[in-house]
């Protein structure tokens, strides 16, 4: 009956999570997305763009398509000669460009083609700087470019990946201390339980983070959002037989254990906590 009380108790809290939901929003349709850092052109009046040899269907916003020049984008020297370049393979531009003189950034966040060049015009030499022909690796592709006193240009990935080695620890280890924390609570102390309980954690909360991390790079985070519950479902299933087959009987008293519920509890739990978690600290998630 105790046993009972602690399970209704730690149901109402997820409950109580649920009631305090995690925002909406109504776009949810996340796009891939280039996103480029620029070195050695400092004190260079530049612009740049993508060209691609797939054909463009313009964002709405763009009214005519690529051919259309919008005064609030930049000079209309600098498209005009963005777009009359003529390139070699057959690449064209793209419809989206941006004056970097300042920022020395370029993001391309809406359609961002799957293979393209960085075409870049020099303002006060009127010439053309163009890469290699590069890869979207990632649903988010990092790229930092950069310029060398021979005039070309040299684009290595800076994907964050260390960053993303450490998010993920954190996420498994926060994850492990809650179960851990909701095990105590609802009475199961004995050492056999903890171990039983951090080890089958472990497991699954590692192949849950790495499977979403994966998920998330190459898919981006509407296929993540869906992926997620679809996880975490097999996540409870694993962990519910697990326990039915460890810990189905307490260690002291020899009385049966309610496992599937304390499964979908603290599942339950830690993660409507990672979505509180997502919101205070969102580098993390």
């Amino acid at each position: 009956m105790k046993m009972k009380k602690r399970l209704c108790a730690l149901l109402a809290m997820l409950v109580l999570f649920c009631i305090m939901a995690v925002p909406v929003w109504a776009d949810m349709g996340p796009k891939p997305t280039v996103d480029l850092t620029f070195k050695g052109l400092e004190g260079q009046q530049y612009a740049v763009a993508l060209i691609s040899r797939m054909e463009y269907t313009p964002a709405p916003w763009m009214g005519d398509g690529w051919d259309a020049y919008n005064p609030e984008d930049g000079k209309k020297e600098n498209w005009q000669a963005l777009h009359d370049y003529v390139d070699p393979d057959g690449c064209k531009f793209g419809g989206y460009w941006e004056e970097c003189s300042e920022s020395h950034h370029f993001r391309w966040d809406y359609r961002a083609p799957s293979r393209f060049k960085i075409l870049i015009w020099l303002e006060d030499t009127q010439t053309y700087l163009v890469s290699e022909e590069l890869d979207r690796y990632a649903f988010d592709a990092y790229f930092t470019v950069q310029y060398t006193p021979e005039g070309t240009l040299q684009v290595k990935r800076s994907y964050d990946y260390t960053w993303e080695l450490i998010s993920l620890v954190c996420r498994v280890v926060l994850t492990i201390a809650i179960e851990l924390v909701l095990a105590w609570m609802i009475g199961w102390r004995a050492r056999r339980d903890m171990q039983v309980l951090l080890w089958t954690n472990v497991v699954t909360q590692l192949g849950l983070n790495i499977a979403l991390n994966v998920t998330n790079y190459m898919q981006g985070s509407l296929v993540f959002a869906f992926a997620f519950f679809a996880f975490e479902l097999i996540v409870f299933v694993i962990e519910g037989a697990v326990y039915q087959y460890l810990l189905r009987r307490d260690p002291n008293t020899g009385k049966k254990r309610h496992v599937w519920l304390y499964a979908l509890g603290a599942n339950g739990v830690s993660m409507l906590l990672g979505f509180k978690l997502a919101q205070w600290i969102p580098g993390i998630f």
